[in-house]
């Protein structure tokens, strides 16, 4: 299995599966990552036995992949996520589209300057 790296401010960071500390540890059986699913994130918002990595896992052939993730918990979205999230996609579309390098991951910003998350576009293999 292809070791995955999960960012550092990623909301969910991978733990010891003995963490003495864990209230509820899951391990994936795709990556073999463990997290404390009995943290609730926007990635794990209630217990359920779901990777919150499977964004990162990699893929079963060699293909781009376009990765993006936002985090949503911040007063730019508080109202209304939508038309937030609307203004993200429409300037990573723009920021795609001027030929910026997207082999690395960017970061994402809402309307207040926030660092809110990342897209790439990543070759992955099995």
């Amino acid at each position: 299995m292809k070791a995955i790296t999960i960012p550092a401010d990623f909301e969910v960071q991978p733990i010891d599966p003995k963490d003495p500390n864990a209230i509820d540890p899951a391990t994936c059986g795709t990556c073999g990552l463990t997290w404390d699913d009995g943290i609730p994130t926007s990635w794990t918002p209630a217990p359920s036995g779901r990777c919150p990595f499977e964004y990162f896992h990699p893929e079963t052939e060699t293909e781009d992949v376009f990765r993006l993730y936002v985090r949503t918990g911040n007063a730019a979205f508080a109202d209304d996520p939508a038309p937030e999230l609307a203004r993200i996609l429409r300037a990573i579309a723009d920021r795609v589209e001027s030929g910026e390098d997207l082999s690395h991951y960017l970061t994402v910003f809402d309307v207040n300057g926030n660092d809110v998350g990342r897209f790439a576009l990543k070759e992955e293999d099995a």
